[in-house]
């Protein structure tokens, strides 16, 4: 079952929505329209393909950024020249690394990643409280070991309520965080909605 086949069954009514526990983490990019790929586990990463660039909305986890970035060159070669974050949580900002590295090995600029002006600010607070997040984060998912990052990719670009990018719109709006980002209608395509599909569950703050 794909993520497109799982959606249908939960609109049916058929099984709850818990994409963490449906077992499809671990299929890569996943074209759900055309040109718009979905990489589901913890921290969906949807990926937009425009005019021969690719567009990242979210970017996926601290603990699989080489495999975020392998599963996306399965799906295609062309250049991530942007990512955008929906919020500052750490599993959705955490994989562009391997695509800046990419773009310097190529010659050619490192993408340009956006978010809202909270997000610089949450990466602030995260750097101050690291200890603690890392103790609450251990007793919230059962991970021992883990450790709370305490360096961040900060946004090349912040904006307060709306901005353009290229051919996708994007809207500040609050909802699990103070930092979120919607994106609006792409121009010139379907339209892609930051919910199109429920994401798993965040780390938290």
């Amino acid at each position: 079952m794909d993520i497109t086949e799982y959606a249908d069954t939960v609109w049916r009514g058929e099984v709850p929505d818990s994409i963490v526990r449906a077992g499809l983490a671990g299929q890569g990019f996943v074209e759900i329209a055309d040109d718009v790929g979905l990489r589901g586990g913890f921290g969906n990463v949807i990926a937009l393909r425009h005019g021969g660039e690719v567009t990242l909305f979210d970017t996926g986890n601290p603990f699989d950024a080489d495999r975020l970035h392998a599963d996306l060159r399965a799906w295609t070669d062309e250049p991530v020249t942007a990512a955008v974050y929906s919020h500052g949580h750490i599993d959705h900002v955490s994989g562009v690394g391997p695509f800046d590295a990419e773009a310097g090995t190529a010659g050619r600029p490192r993408p340009t990643v956006v978010g809202h002006e909270a997000v610089a600010v949450r990466f602030e607070r995260y750097v101050l409280t690291g200890g603690y997040n890392a103790v609450v984060n251990r007793r919230q998912f059962q991970i021992p070991d883990l450790t709370w990052p305490t360096e961040y990719r900060h946004p090349d670009v912040a904006y307060r309520d709306v901005m353009s990018l290229g051919h996708v719109e994007l809207f500040h709006a609050k909802g699990e965080t103070d930092d979120a980002t919607r994106p609006g209608a792409c121009r010139g395509r379907r339209t892609a909605g930051a919910r199109a599909t429920r994401r798993s569950p965040g780390c938290r703050r």
